[in-house]
């Protein structure tokens, strides 16, 4: 993958997804950058590499590899658009009679016309720290990123085959 101006992308690399999972959610990625357009592939030995669709300030830089963050020429073929970072953590389905998890969630919405209603509901049940994002244009999909969402939606949204998935 090649910048505009002809140089390779700088990615960074995180030992693992779990590694990617705590980098999102300790705060050590900016949210700013967390919610942009990014390129995401699998590197060596469980390796998560993600290139950021701009370019990142050097102090972030810093810490990130302070943190044990590499930072990599490009990504190998095969990389993938994602529209935000933790779209590059693969989703696995819960235990059966496991608890649901708490704090951070993403919503998929194969059907981007039920976003509105389903983020409105969030809010009706007291949920209100939702962020929505809609797929580039020719596709339908969006994403709904909530905080703490209420039980209820999540319950319905993990155990739906269709529709709006958590």
């Amino acid at each position: 993958m090649r910048a505009q101006n002809g140089n390779k992308t700088k990615a960074l690399g995180f030992e693992s997804e779990e590694a990617l999972r705590v980098a999102l959610t300790s705060g050590l990625i900016p949210p700013e950058l967390q919610e942009a357009a990014a390129h995401a592939a699998a590197g060596e030995d469980r390796e998560i590499l993600v290139a950021p669709g701009a370019p990142l300030a050097d102090a972030t830089l810093r810490t990130l590899r302070k943190a044990g963050v590499r930072v990599v020429d490009g990504l190998p073929d095969g990389a993938r658009p994602v529209r935000c970072w933790a779209e590059a953590i693969s989703v696995s389905r819960a235990a059966e009679g496991s608890e649901p998890p708490s704090g951070l969630c993403l919503f998929l919405l194969p059907d981007g016309a039920s976003t509105i209603a389903l983020a409105g509901e969030m809010l009706r049940l007291g949920c209100d720290r939702v962020h929505c994002s809609f797929e580039a244009a020719g596709s339908e999909q969006a994403l709904i990123r909530a905080i703490d969402p209420p039980y209820y939606t999540l319950a319905c949204a993990m155990e739906r085959e269709d529709g709006p998935r958590a």
